[in-house]
């Protein structure tokens, strides 16, 4: 939910909602104002009456309590792939456009911040290439931490990108957490972006500021 000038005089309320290719739109956001974003589920498709899932359906009004919201292994398998305690804004989204935004007025702003990784039915090679890129661009010189959330890829294909992370990720002086479900698959967890957050793994856990006022 966005607070501007105009919102607190009562002449509305705009929200800023979706993921995967609407990264550039959220991080254009992010980077010209202080404004609050939301990364989750799509009204049209992931709370469709068909597939949405009650987990689904209760994160998206969660979001709007004016309460922190808690990830945990409770809501999905997490696994740590660098151990530590960080805190910082919480930015990022779609791995491909991140990285196509390298070098442009969007590029996602990661200095003190944990940024959020996801990504649907990429190749094991284009998530190395892609990850490689963001690194040799100082993408995670100043983080405070990394997530990665679900990235819909085949079974065979996972089990190869998951060691490309462990191998990326193995000496990362922050912690990293994955298997988060955000994005592309039910439950899709809906997350505030711009808001502060603390990543810790012992035990693994995400505690997001509320995204209102």
């Amino acid at each position: 939910m966005i607070l501007s000038d105009s919102i607190q005089r009562g002449l509305g309320i705009f929200v800023f909602w979706g993921y995967s290719d609407i990264t550039y739109l959220l991080n254009a956001i992010q980077n010209f104002s202080d404004l609050v974003t939301f990364h989750g589920p799509m009204v049209a498709t992931d709370l469709n009456d068909e597939i949405r899932t009650v987990e689904t359906k209760s994160s998206f009004f969660t979001l709007f309590t004016g309460e922190s919201l808690t990830y945990d292994s409770r809501k999905s398998s997490l696994t740590t792939l660098a151990h530590g305690t960080g805190e910082g804004r919480l930015v990022g989204g779609n791995l491909d456009l991140l990285t196509n935004g390298l070098g442009t007025p969007f590029q996602v702003k990661t200095n003190a911040a944990i940024p959020l990784i996801e990504e649907v039915a990429e190749l094991v090679f284009r998530i190395d290439v892609m990850l490689t890129h963001l690194k040799q661009a100082g993408v995670f010189d100043e983080v405070e931490g990394v997530i990665i959330g679900d990235l819909q890829a085949e079974l065979d294909e996972y089990g190869e990108i998951k060691k490309v992370l462990q191998d990326f990720f193995a000496s990362a002086p922050y912690p990293v957490v994955e298997n988060f479900h955000i994005v592309h698959c039910q439950p899709n967890y809906g997350v505030p972006l711009g808001v502060n957050a603390k990543l810790t793994t012992s035990p693994a856990r995400l505690v997001i500021d509320s995204g209102v006022m």
